[in-house]
């Protein structure tokens, strides 16, 4: 199974002390992982934001070379809408949900 990842795992992975553990755990040896150039663009924003210091910058960068970057194309729009509407339990393909209140996808 492929791994798209979300801009808030990403900053969650860059703090987590066991950032190896957490790539374990969310993916198998097979897996390979992904991240929209769009949450790329977040997640570097962010850190100039937060004024990262050189150590979290240099894992930012080294965590971003070792997974591959999407492009965003309008292909991608419909599958965003999907998982957005699912992720505020509104998808009407949807009857049973896996979480109890919507989930606010890139809101901080």
């Amino acid at each position: 199974m492929n791994i798209l990842l979300d801009t808030n795992i990403v900053l969650n992975i860059v703090r987590a002390r066991d950032y190896l553990g957490i790539l374990s755990y969310i993916s198998s040896e097979n897996s390979k992982i992904y991240l929209s150039v769009v949450s790329e663009a977040e997640i570097r924003s962010f850190s100039i934001r937060k004024k990262w210091g050189a150590k979290k910058s240099d894992f930012l960068n080294g965590f971003l070379d070792g997974i591959n970057i999407v492009e965003v194309s309008q292909l991608f729009v419909l599958t965003y809408a999907e998982i957005d509407s699912y992720s505020q339990r509104s998808n009407p393909n949807f009857v049973n949900y896996t979480f109890n209140t919507p989930r606010n996808m890139g809101q901080k």
